[in-house]
């Protein structure tokens, strides 16, 4: 066994690839040769590394978005609404999104208690 896995290091240990990994998502999350690619656009990635401070975190909010999407899709169902999160023209209005939403916590303009809830709504 190599011994990578996170329980055999400190917080501390952790914390410099923790941030290696956020810092340069925009590159693998994004990379089609990779087989596999995230639906954000490179600059909602680098948007997202900048508020998180771990790939889990990054993962976490992808998630809300997901399902988010997934349960408008659900609540249209009978219209056969579909999402294409990957569309090319709903990419920059998601990192348009994005930064509002940021910038509504960052000023806590409408003291958001819950920013994962906030975000699904968002």
């Amino acid at each position: 066994m190599w011994g990578i896995s996170c329980t055999n290091f400190s917080p501390a240990e952790i914390e410099t690839p923790n941030r290696d990994l956020v810092k340069h998502a925009d590159e693998f999350l994004t990379d089609p040769e990779s087989g596999w690619e995230v639906f954000l656009e490179p600059e909602a990635i680098q948007l997202l590394s900048f508020w998180c401070r771990t790939p889990q975190q990054m993962r976490r909010f992808i998630r809300i978005i997901l399902n988010a999407k997934n349960n408008l899709e659900k609540e249209h169902q009978a219209l056969g609404v579909k999402i294409n999160l990957g569309d090319d023209t709903l990419k920059p209005l998601i990192t348009k999104t994005l930064r509002r939403y940021f910038n509504v916590l960052r000023s806590n303009e409408k003291h958001v208690k819950d920013v994962e809830n906030y975000l699904y709504g968002t």
